[in-house]
């Protein structure tokens, strides 16, 4: 895939390389793409529309409600302002709206953590469903490494280095990244969501003996199929071994 990475949506599977003109067309103005007058207003609809489509019981709807979830959290797409007041709901849902609670506790938290969908389909079998689930995730997933990005180039002092999470969230980013051997076409987590998880990781700053283990393993079998992984997992152990990160 030649692409530039301006060609491309914030929906495929990131870029590691990018040209000089690239970053001058996609980063030009990322505070002007949305309305920055009301970026709070900008932002909560977005999400509440996201949640609508969710809710739906069509696997499109669903898919388009995840990916506009994924581009809320892109700053190329809606700008930062607006990027970085939905960060935080998409990490920890604290807000006082119902809705966007439940978009945290419904479809980020039972995505991640308890692979599960809110709206259950019965006129598909049960593959299919597995498969919608996991592509769900995958997006979930990418929305929330999005996230974290954010909330961590917002820090301003040392002790707010790392974000805190629930430990289930990163329970659950360990085993993704024990899929950095699967092929892309299971419906357990694959190479592409180790590459998020090792990623996210690195960002949140556990370590410890059996997740370096993890992505050591990670980063040698991105070296023969996944770049992108391999890269992820090799800062993230720059990351961990750099401190006393414990989880």
């Amino acid at each position: 895939d030649r692409r530039y990475i301006r060609q491309t949506t914030v929906t495929e599977y990131p870029r590691l390389l990018q040209t000089s003109r690239d970053e001058t067309l996609l980063l030009r103005s990322p505070s002007s793409v949305a309305d920055s007058t009301v970026p709070e207003q900008t932002a909560i609809q977005g999400l509440e529309n996201a949640y609508m489509l969710l809710c739906k019981d069509r696997m499109e709807a669903q898919v388009l409600g995840m990916e506009s979830l994924v581009m809320h959290t892109d700053i190329h797409s809606v700008g930062q302002e607006v990027a970085r007041i939905t960060a935080p709901i998409i990490i920890h849902g604290h807000v006082d709206t119902v809705i966007l609670q439940r978009l945290y506790s419904d479809w980020m938290y039972g995505l991640i953590v308890e692979r599960r969908l809110v709206v259950v389909f019965t006129d598909i079998c049960a593959n299919d469903a597995e498969l919608h689930m996991r592509n769900l995730r995958a997006l979930a997933l990418r929305a929330y490494t999005n996230s974290l990005q954010l909330l961590m180039s917002t820090t301003t002092t040392t002790t707010d280095h790392y974000v805190v999470v629930p430990d289930t969230i990163r329970a659950a980013l360990l085993q993704d990244l024990q899929g950095a051997t699967r092929p892309p076409s299971t419906v357990l987590s694959s190479a592409h969501e180790a590459a998020l998880a090792a990623q996210c990781l690195g960002i949140l700053g556990c370590s410890g003996e059996s997740i370096l283990d993890l992505l050591e393993n990670a980063a040698a079998a991105g070296r023969a199929t996944h770049l992108v992984l391999a890269t992820n997992a090799r800062k993230a152990l720059r990351t961990m071994t750099k401190g006393d990160w414990e989880c």
